[in-house]
């Protein structure tokens, strides 16, 4: 299936991507998420996969919870997290059930991608208005809430815990930047206006990157995953600025380097396949894999080298479900310093009469 660049430009619904489907790569597993999770019968998945898109209310949440990410949000959806997501400061995301003030508002918070909120919380702090959550009846969607908090709060660590806010009530985040003189009129004060300079600039920057990440490269295989490709992105600033503090000339021009006790290396909680001693680099993990995120190079030697892309990988365990001779046990997390192609494990290659 060859993309045009016009196949990203869906206003009103999501595009969905059918060769990522688990689904369409195999047919021992099963996967019925879509159909479960959509409020309206967009998905049938009886006598084959069936998409009535006319039933669409652009909820998001197949987009944010498919295992395989074959789905990217509509362009209305993308245009209007990039607008009005201020990244640098804190942001208050509600459902649309919340009275409670909020930047952010959403069918359900279940249909956020906890990628998203990840480059969010990197960027400055996010806050969550769940008051609403213990009444909703929506059960499966407050699973899949559960879920991408959980994913976050993991990847963030303990370090960074306290970027992600849950409020209650009448809670505020921060205080105002903006004085109230006369009822109806708003000061800006000076504060205020470096301030809103400060994080209108870093909005630019993110809301550039993110208007081209359906076109930074021409490639099927990254389709679907603008946010996880905008928290690599953002992943690798972080690692070039704590470079840049490590080693710093002094003031005579002298490098001094500085403590790696002070500065430790920042990591980030990522779920990967686990290679163990069965694995004999057959091939069929970077086969399957919807994301292309597994890949296996020989060396000179006879050996193999398995290299995975953290923020390829969504953890779907279609490869632990589909191997052959169990390799690949399990997923488990792995503390990773970037979400660039990292080298996981080296394997001996598959012998004759095993």
């Amino acid at each position: 299936m060859t993309l045009r660049p016009t196949d990203f430009i869906r206003t009103d619904h999501p595009f969905y991507y059918p060769d990522r489907c688990i689904n369409r790569k195999q047919r021992r597993v099963v996967c019925t998420r879509c159909s479960e999770l959509c409020p309206t019968g967009v998905f049938s998945l009886k006598g084959g996969a069936k998409l009535d898109w006319s039933r669409c209310v652009d909820c998001g949440i197949c987009t944010a919870n498919c295992p395989t990410r074959c789905f990217t949000f509509s362009a209305t959806a993308r245009k209007r997290f990039s607008e009005e997501i201020d990244f640098g400061k804190t942001t208050v995301f509600a459902c649309r059930r919340e009275e409670a003030r909020a930047d952010i508002r959403v069918r359900c918070l279940g249909a956020l991608p906890w990628e998203l909120l990840a480059v969010c919380a990197l960027r400055g702090k996010i806050a969550l208005r769940t008051d609403t959550c213990a009444s909703c009846p929506e059960t499966d969607w407050q699973a899949c809430l559960e879920e991408n908090l959980e994913a976050l709060r993991a990847f963030l660590g303990e370090a960074e815990a306290d970027r992600v806010l849950i409020l209650h009530g009448e809670e505020e985040t921060e205080p105002e930047a903006l004085e109230q003189e006369n009822p109806g009129e708003k000061r800006l004060t000076r504060r205020g206006l470096f301030s809103g300079m400060k994080r209108t600039a870093a909005k630019n920057a993110m809301q550039a990157v993110a208007d081209r990440l359906p076109f930074l490269e021409e490639s099927e295989e990254d389709f679907g995953m603008q946010y996880r490709r905008m928290l690599a992105a953002e992943v690798q600033r972080l690692e070039k600025e704590q470079t840049a503090a490590v080693s710093q000339p002094d003031r005579r021009g002298y490098g001094t380097e500085q403590s790696n006790e002070k500065n430790p290396e920042r990591r980030f909680t990522v779920t990967l396949p686990h290679f163990n001693i069965h694995c004999t680099a057959c091939g069929i993990c970077e086969k399957i894999c919807p994301q292309k995120a597994i890949r296996i190079q020989p060396e000179e030697n006879g050996n193999s080298l398995i290299f995975v892309t953290p923020w390829k990988c969504s953890a779907c365990t279609l490869c632990v479900s589909l191997c052959l001779k169990g390799g690949i046990a399990e997923l488990h997390p792995v503390a990773v310093p970037r979400l660039t192609e990292l080298a996981l494990v080296r394997v001996k290659p598959e012998r004759e009469g095993t």
